[in-house]
């Protein structure tokens, strides 16, 4: 039992936003003492399951080395925050330092150990139905949000950036942002091809309309990293299937017919109403390549230009929490490491990091279809954290990254068939040689 509920609180904690927000905006309270609700209840979730852990004298703590090297790392990041908060008077912006606690602490580090004690007592086969659910949901509630807030659904919320607001009674405030919902539709898209293309018996009339549904957001949401990141873990799941068909010819064809089945709707959905450039998406992606041709910056390039500098001027164990550019995090968690935590943090995070990357390539080649579906809900989210998100706001990255560390790749049972005939076979053949050599 408790290995359902870390489960569900590692989904829960990493994918509850949307649910959140669809709550905030209905009914039209204020975003605070909601997130605080929900945020303590996780919390408190993680930390019951702690107590249970510790007052059960039949547990013992045997940990992978991965999982050690996470501890560590934590460790270390926690001195960092507490000494940039507390004595640096180093702060996250113009927010406040509970908002660092909460996520950090309560969100991120309990979670963690929650699930380091419990993670033996999880079913891997319960992850994908169960996240599939969530970004079926997720994506359900956004898109309701957006009709609500526009005044019905037309084909004009494709040409701008989709974006939730709330009124409250100082100013505007932004409860989804594109970034969020495109990385929703993205979880939904490349999660609904897994089921169409790598599960067989897959319900068409159920993944086909969430596949489209999916490349929706992705699309309202205008954004460039869950574009991009849709569109390369597509690929992905794509070589993934050919790689475990049998069938070539068949895998091939289906994959035409989804591809076809996704242009018709597009066609009859748009029409000839519109060109692409009418679209926010097509107009952010060509100005990208258009700005890099022309070596024009974006303030994310300051930022990160910035956090390099940081990492030089303290080298060992890194500045700050934070860049000293702007007093915020860099968008790219491979600046951020090194610098706040320096050479010594970042070689812990590669110790938990690389193993992970190692476990996803051998869950390509041994078909391990469970480790697989974990392994592309981390794409979007590990691209997400190249462009956007922080090591101590972004929950998801942590604890996906847990379950890709916690669990085992565990080759497909055909090829565990085929590989003991072999060995009863080459038995077989010693035997009789040994037999005949008797004689």
């Amino acid at each position: 039992m408790s290995g359902k509920i870390c489960l569900w609180l590692l989904i829960f904690v990493s994918f509850y936003y949307p649910i959140g927000a669809f709550f905030i905006l209905t009914l039209n309270v204020p975003s605070t003492p909601v997130n605080i609700l929900i945020k303590g209840s996780c919390a408190a979730v993680a930390l019951y399951l702690i107590i249970v852990w510790v007052l059960n004298s039949k547990q013992k703590l045997s940990l992978k080395t991965p999982i050690w090297f996470i501890f560590v790392w934590w460790i270390g990041y926690t001195i960092r925050i507490l000494y940039d908060l507390q004595i640096a008077d180093v702060h996250f912006g113009s927010k406040p330092d509970s908002l660092i606690y909460g996520y950090t602490f309560g969100n991120i580090l309990l979670p963690i150990t929650a699930g380091v004690l419990w993670y033996k007592h999880i079913n891997i086969k319960e992850v994908a139905p169960l996240a599939y659910k969530f970004f079926a949901l997720a994506n359900i509630l956004v898109f309701i949000i957006l009709i609500q807030q526009n005044g019905g659904f037309n084909v004009g919320l494709f040409l701008n950036r989709a974006a939730a607001m709330a009124e409250n009674a100082d100013k505007d405030e932004l409860i989804l942002n594109p970034i969020a919902i495109g990385f929703y539709g993205s979880l939904l898209t490349i999660t609904s091809l897994y089921y169409l293309i790598i599960i067989k018996k897959a319900r068409l009339w159920i993944y086909l309309p969430f596949f489209l549904f999916g490349i929706l957001m992705v699309v309202l949401g205008a954004s460039r990293g869950p574009f991009i990141s849709t569109i390369c873990t597509m690929l992905i799941i794509v070589f993934y299937r050919f790689r475990i068909s049998y069938s070539k010819i068949i895998t091939f064809l289906k994959i035409i017919l989804i591809i076809i089945v996704t242009g018709g709707v597009l066609t009859v959905s748009i029409g000839s109403k519109f060109s692409l450039e009418d679209f926010s998406m097509f107009n952010r992606l060509s100005k990208m390549v258009d700005d890099r041709k022309k070596d024009r910056k974006e303030v994310r390039d300051y930022a990160w230009a910035g956090a390099w500098q940081d990492f030089l001027d303290s080298p060992i164990v890194g500045k700050q929490f934070v860049g000293t550019y702007d007093n915020f995090y860099p968008h790219n968690i491979v600046l951020e490491i090194p610098m706040a935590t320096g050479t010594i943090g970042s070689f812990f995070f590669l110790g938990f990091l690389i193993p992970a990357f190692v476990k996803i390539y051998r869950s390509f080649w041994h078909r391990d279809h469970d480790y697989f579906f974990i392994s592309i809900i981390y794409c979007p989210i590990l691209v997400a954290t190249l462009f956007s998100g922080s090591l101590f706001m972004t929950i998801h990255f942590w604890m996906i990254l847990l379950l890709l560390i916690a669990f085992d790749v565990k080759p497909k049972a055909r090829l565990v068939h085929v590989r003991a005939s072999k060995r009863v076979t080459q038995n077989y053949q010693t035997n009789i040689h040994e037999l005949n050599f008797d004689r």
